[in-house]
């Protein structure tokens, strides 16, 4: 009897082990859902965005975090950003090592937030670009890499796109794709088209003189004033990342105010 009584005993532990898990990891969920809800409302307010930006503070677990004030990673996503050329962007930063103690979190004190490493991101879309180059049309998409090549990171990513849209050739639309350069002066994104695009059978859209075509790829390119990157890090790269054009910059050991995405 005294075998089955302690099975018994111990299943029963068991069990309120168990639960009590469960209990601790639904805390755990439910109170980082409630800091990101506050950071999130606090970055929406400050910042004028129209709807509220995605916060999300990652890591396992939660509390201990917010008990050291210290927070692994914060990553912030904002969708349909206005900026000064373009309508819409997307602006993401991420926050490595940021301090926040949780009365700061709880009174929704979030200026003067020192942070050890911070990204900054901005995407821009074919859809949004093309109303700006006045290609309705138009679309992104990354250079063919050579096989067997490196995975690229956005240290080694050529500074390069291929741009596809309708554009007038002796009078008639044509639907072509142009190789271009990608630039930065400053806030403002350099698009220079440098040529048709071949593609991976070494053929190209179209067959002009090639005195035509300098004439023929211009309309994509362009000055573009896409505001600077959030929490004002400085500009490190730009990119091609699927069908978008992405701007990224670093710093490290800086101070931020969490409630002002991007400063004017």
């Amino acid at each position: 009897m005294k075998g089955r009584e302690t099975i018994t005993l111990i299943r029963r532990l068991f069990v309120v082990l168990i639960a009590l898990l469960a209990i601790l990891a639904l805390a755990d969920l439910g109170s980082a859902a409630a800091a990101e809800f506050r950071v999130s409302r606090a970055l929406r307010a400050g910042s004028g965005l129209e709807t509220d930006p995605s916060v999300r503070i990652t890591g396992w677990a939660f509390l201990p975090q917010l008990a050291s004030g210290t927070y692994r990673d914060i990553e912030v996503s904002a969708h349909d950003v206005p900026a000064p050329d373009v309508s819409n962007t997307t602006v993401e930063a991420s926050l490595f090592g940021a301090v926040l103690p949780a009365s700061n979190l709880v009174g929704r004190q979030f200026a003067d937030l020192p942070v050890s490493e911070l990204y900054g991101r901005i995407r821009i879309d074919g859809t949004d670009l093309g109303v700006f180059l006045g290609i309705p049309d138009l679309g992104i998409s990354e250079p063919e890499r050579t096989p067997g090549s490196p995975e690229q990171t956005r240290e080694t990513r050529p500074r390069t796109t291929v741009l596809t849209g309708t554009v007038p050739v002796d009078g008639e639309p044509e639907t072509i794709s142009v190789d271009a350069r990608l630039e930065m002066d400053g806030n403002r994104i350099v698009i220079t088209p440098t040529g048709l695009h071949q593609g991976a059978d070494g053929q190209v859209d179209i067959r002009v003189p090639d005195a035509q075509v300098p004439a023929i790829i211009a309309p994509f390119g362009g000055v573009i004033d896409a505001g600077t990157l959030p929490f004002g890090v400085p500009v490190t790269w730009i990119y091609t990342e699927g069908s978008q054009i992405v701007v990224e910059g670093i710093t490290r050991d800086v101070t931020v105010d969490l409630t002002t995405l991007r400063r004017s």
